[in-house]
């Protein structure tokens, strides 16, 4: 009975909805696009897309209709290569594509061509195997990783990341479409630097074991408790970095060189 009247209290509660209205304003049916290849370019009022064969489809956004397709692939006698990955520049109507060859096509599509501006080999050594399938096994739907990204700061630059291949990274120019720049990744520079990994491991040691250390344990605990009291259920960024710049000027002058470190360190987090 209890039950029962619990499930007519929760039926006849009251509940307030919140309707949002979707309007469709423009729909197109696509069939195999290659992930993270469409592209919007608002010169030219277009969307484009690309295709695992190379096909590079573009549709008018005022009309709301297609136009001619543009082929980006391998044309024979070449071997054939398929596209690993695609990125569009829509200032410079630019199509760059990388191809299973490692080699890096530059299209432009402000003129139909059957041969690319620019067809630059971003690696130097020999393609003995398929290195995606090598090194990105755990894949979902066997999508390829981001190889291409363009970077805007004071000049634009294209960086291919060839680290699966040759262990480096790429950097393009494309204005003279030529390599301006190689750095090569070691093991080391995947790991964490040994001062931050010597920071972190003393703080584990300073805030678990208690003792002489334990002064600046009673310190965070009750920095938490204090930031945390009243209605608040977070503690809030600007709270915590104000409250260890005081703990910092407080506590710098009688802290030993180790709790210097570790304060440090959590002023810098």
């Amino acid at each position: 009975l209890m039950s029962r009247e619990i499930q007519q209290k929760y039926e006849e509660r009251s509940v307030r909805k919140v309707i949002y209205p979707h309007g469709i304003e423009f729909q197109y049916s696509v069939v195999g696009p290659i992930p993270r290849s469409v592209n919007c370019i608002n010169s030219l009022g277009r969307i484009i897309y690309a295709e695992e064969l190379g096909q590079v489809q573009q549709i008018d956004i005022v009309g709301q209709k297609p136009l001619s397709a543009y082929f980006i692939g391998t044309r024979m006698p070449l071997q054939y290569s398929e596209i690993i990955d695609m990125i569009c520049d829509p200032k410079s109507c630019r199509i760059y594509s990388l191809n299973g060859l490692w080699k890096l096509e530059v299209w432009s599509l402000e003129q139909k061509s059957t041969l690319p501006i620019k067809r630059i080999p971003v690696v130097n050594c020999e393609i003995s195997r398929d290195y995606i399938e090598t090194s990105y096994k755990a894949r979902f739907q066997k999508s390829k990783p981001t190889f291409l990204s363009l970077h805007e700061s004071a000049s634009q630059i294209l960086v291919v990341n060839t680290s699966c291949v040759d262990g480096n990274l790429v950097f393009v120019d494309p204005i003279s479409l030529s390599i301006s720049k190689r750095i090569h990744l070691c093991f080391t520079d995947y790991e964490i630097p040994s001062h931050i990994a010597e920071a972190i491991e003393k703080l584990k040691t300073l805030l678990v074991c208690p003792g002489e250390e334990g002064n600046l344990e009673a310190n965070m605990a009750a920095l938490f408790k204090k930031l945390k009291s009243g209605d608040k259920k977070e503690v809030s960024y600007d709270d915590f970095v104000s409250k260890i710049k005081e703990i910092n000027a407080g506590l710098e002058t009688g802290l030993c060189k180790k709790h210097k470190t570790i304060v440090t360190f959590l002023f810098s987090v």
